[in-house]
This record gives C-alpha cells, structure tokens and sequence, in this order.
C-alpha cells in the first residue's frame, strides 16, 4: 500500500481527497522553519515619505 500523503490546511491534516484527518498534533515529525515572514504574506511598511 502506496504511502498516504498528508497535507496541512488550516492546521488540519487532510488527505489527497480532501478528507479531514484530524488536528495536527504539537510534535512535527518535519519541523517548519520558523521565521519571519513563513507562510504569511509579507506586508509592505510605509516610507518616511507617506
């Protein structure tokens, strides 16, 4: 049986098919990087001139 593959949406798992899977748990077996800017659109601060 092929590996099932899981993705994260909402910090929920869910399947290939889009079936909900549960919550991820705190302990990542793949920790993200943590930084700025990870996963959140980066927001343009206003110059001096504005």
């Amino acid at each position: 049986m092929a590996k099932e593959i899981k993705y994260i949406v909402d910090g929920r798992y869910v399947d290939a098919l889009g079936k909900d899977l549960g919550p991820v748990e705190q302990e990542n077996p793949e920790p993200e990087q943590e930084g700025e800017g990870t996963a959140k659109p980066r927001t343009r601060k206003p110059t001096e001139k504005e």
